[in-house]
This record gives structure tokens, sequence and C-alpha cells, in this order.
């Protein structure tokens, strides 16, 4: 709530959670390793999925959407080959008490029709959004991040775009205590 400062009003701040690249070597139908420099990642084909799940925490603030970010890149240029990828988010949330297995599903979200970077390789952010209307403190969240075909009859690239990290983003409420 920018702008409240000093109004008795809480402040929120945004908090992380690190999603475990090796996460990503499962699925359905998991995305290949791909290793540049120093760097592990995965590469992505049409259907291809991986899991990976959090906690949400104790300190979300309620009513506010989760993002997952996640970094990818393609080993070719948009000049080239005028490629573009489409990526997806699938969830569902099992709560205290609910069976697993049968909790509650969420909205899928996609990013639609993306054209691959002007340079090859050039790091590039997605985010999706879980809608905060489908979560609550202590949640088991399952997502499942997948590529899927192209919406809008666009080209796909010829190289397959790759996931380098993931990472979950949250507003918690702000503390002073000391």
């Amino acid at each position: 709530m920018p702008g409240h400062e000093g109004q008795g009003i809480p402040q929120n701040l945004y908090k992380t959670i690190p999603i475990d690249i090796l996460n990503l070597a499962t699925g359905t139908t998991p995305p290949a390793a791909v290793a540049v420099d120093r760097f592990r990642g995965y590469g992505y084909t049409v259907a291809d999925d991986a899991d990976f799940e959090f906690m949400v925490p104790n300190d979300w603030v309620l009513g506010t959407d989760i993002d997952v970010y996640f970094e990818w890149c393609c080993n070719e240029t948009y000049a080239a080959n005028t490629g573009e990828v489409n990526w997806q988010l699938d969830w569902e949330t099992i709560g205290t008490g609910q069976v697993v297995g049968a909790g509650t599903v969420g909205t899928p979200n996609t990013t639609g029709d993306t054209a691959i970077p002007t340079a090859a390789r050039e790091k590039t952010v997605a985010v999706l959004s879980l809608d905060a209307a489908d979560l609550a403190r202590r949640d088991l969240v399952r997502c499942i991040l997948s590529r899927i075909a192209l919406t809008g009859g666009g080209a796909n690239p010829v190289q397959e775009p790759e996931v380098y990290s993931v990472v979950v983003e949250y507003a918690a409420y702000f503390s002073s205590a000391k």
C-alpha cells in the first residue's frame, strides 16, 4: 500500500521462494537437461512439463495473487527464425483436512504466444499468477510448468527454449517487531 507510510496502516513487502532447478527434471514428460557454461537448465519441446511444489507461507497477505517467475532463453534469434513460444502454468492446492489428489484446481494461466528474444540465449523473464481466491495459508501448491502449442499460427523456434530458474513471489505482512 504505497503512500500510507506513517498512517498506522501495515506495509507489505515481497518475499520469494526459490524453486530448485532440479525439480524441473520431473513431470509426465519432463524437459531435457541442458548446460551452458556453469548454468544448468531444461530445454522444453511442445508438451514437455515439469512439476514443483511449495507451501503458502503464514505471512502471505490474504487476497493477493502469488506470482511464479521463470527465466528462459532460446539459442537462436527472432530475426533468424521469428520463433514464438507459449508457456502454461497448471496448479492445484491441498489444504489442511483435504485429501491429497482431491484439492482445489486453479485456473491455468498462459503467457500467450511470445516472441523469442532478438539475441541468442538472451535471458527473458515470464510471470504467471496464481489467483488469490483459490489460495489459503499453509496450502500445499503443486505447479506444472509446460510449453504448449502456439495459438496464433506463429512458428515454433528451431532450438528448444530453455528454463534456467523458477522463483515464487508473494506479498508478506511487514512486521516491525524486534
